[in-house]
């Protein structure tokens, strides 16, 4: 019995954990949607979605300051590339792009 209640608490740390990282990556998630929409791209429309937290380089540590968040996707108007949008710890959009073969008017794609 002491083994399961054990386990049942190292198990609820690691999703809250593993929850915390997600929400944290997701936090612009807003903002990402609503610039889509000005572009016709609902983000629930975007298949293969991923959101990661990018670090400032710190020396002698494995993960420095958070300096923003990306997301990528293709959305279903793409039938191949990729959208990917990086904002600031502030949600500000920082850059904005597609590549490969997906096509969005108004956004740059980089064809590499």
């Amino acid at each position: 019995m002491t083994n399961r209640l054990l386990l049942g608490a190292i198990s609820a740390v690691v999703m809250l954990l593993g929850g915390a990282a997600h929400a944290q990556q997701n936090v612009c998630q807003g903002n990402i949607a609503q610039v889509l929409a000005e572009y016709g791209v609902t983000l629930s429309g975007v298949t293969n979605q991923s959101w990661q937290t990018l670090r400032w380089d710190h020396r002698g540590s494995e993960g420095g300051p958070v300096s923003g968040y990306q997301f990528s996707g293709t959305p279903g108007s793409c039938s191949s590339g990729s959208l990917y949008v990086t904002v600031t710890t502030g949600c500000e959009i920082s850059n904005m792009h597609t590549e490969g073969g997906c096509m969005i008017k108004g956004i740059p794609n980089h064809w590499w």
